[in-house]
């Protein structure tokens, strides 16, 4: 389903792949936040900032790399607030 959602950009497909997020292993979350997600769409940022509470250090790593060159807005420092 991965691979499907990455070819398809298939929002509706993106959002029910979180729910599996849980029960993902490190290499596929990783695939999940570092191929499908984008950054420059809110509801894949979001996503993204509630992957930096991941319990892979790789993938935090990784979803900081993919976030670093996009400025932090207003929401996503509430929205860090709150998981954190």
């Amino acid at each position: 389903m991965l691979g499907l959602a990455a070819y398809d950009r298939d929002a509706d497909l993106i959002r029910r792949l979180a729910a599996f997020l849980p029960i993902m292993d490190a290499s596929q979350r990783m695939v999940y936040y570092s191929t499908i997600l984008s950054p420059e769409v809110p509801e894949h940022r979001a996503f993204l900032l509630e992957g930096l509470s991941d319990k892979s250090r790789s993938v935090q790593e990784r979803i900081v790399e993919r976030l670093q060159y996009y400025p932090l807005f207003y929401q996503d420092m509430e929205r860090l607030t709150e998981l954190y």
